[in-house]
């Protein structure tokens, strides 16, 4: 990465220093000091991997255009691994404290509905319902568990909030990158079969247990 790269994200995100180093996890003064080096002037690779996840982070909390060259230049090297930014996010470390005691599934849940309860996360799910259904063809399972969780999103007899982790799981499967960040070993790496498989069978442990309709599911 180079000072040329920083000074693109300070003018496209429109952000202070001080700003963009809290995201990132390191001082406003360091990146000043950055700053006054030629554009030349290389920051490091480990600098950059905070840099590149801390870009996809405000891409996804719409702090930042993934149209603009930032969001452009982060994304390259992780989208070519596959959809694989594991990024430190506030929320999830909230839900992972909320269900401790829990199983990893449980913790998983919980952050699925943490993303899912956001109403531009469910916005983007809806717009995006033929990119959701295009991934039936990678197999029968896939399929239906993508059958099952837009049935529950669009059924009218849920509330809302019974939605949030269908909502959570369809997000994360059209997301260009993971936000389970690799750094918490309880989750690690989960790829979109598992979280979708994990979404639609708490749904039919629900539909078993008569918590919700089982018409929801068909």
């Amino acid at each position: 990465m180079k000072n040329q790269h920083l000074r693109q994200i300070l003018k496209e995100t429109e952000m202070s220093a001080e700003i963009v180093g809290t995201k990132v996890g390191i001082s406003g003064m360091t990146i000043r000091r950055w700053l006054l080096k030629s554009d030349d002037f290389e920051i490091g690779p480990t600098y950059e991997t905070l840099f590149k996840a801390a870009i996809c982070k405000m891409v996804a909390d719409s702090e930042i255009s993934p149209d603009t060259e930032s969001a452009k230049w982060a994304h390259m090297d992780f989208y070519l691994v596959r959809k694989q930014t594991r990024l430190s996010s506030l929320e999830f470390l909230e839900a992972l404290d909320d269900a401790q005691s829990g199983s990893r599934d449980e913790k998983i849940v919980v952050y699925l509905e943490q993303v899912g309860s956001n109403e531009k996360n469910r916005t983007e799910v809806d717009k995006k319902e033929k990119e959701i259904i295009s991934f039936k063809s990678m197999g029968q399972q896939w399929s239906e568990n993508i059958t099952c969780l837009l049935n529950i999103v669009k059924s009218s007899d849920l509330r809302i909030v019974q939605k949030f982790l269908a909502y959570g799981a369809l997000f994360y499967l059209i997301l260009p990158f993971d936000f389970i960040p690799d750094s918490i070993p309880i989750i690690g790496y989960l790829d979109d079969f598992a979280v979708l498989s994990i979404a639609s069978t708490y749904y039919m442990n629900l539909k078993n247990n008569k918590d919700i309709q089982s018409e929801s599911l068909l």
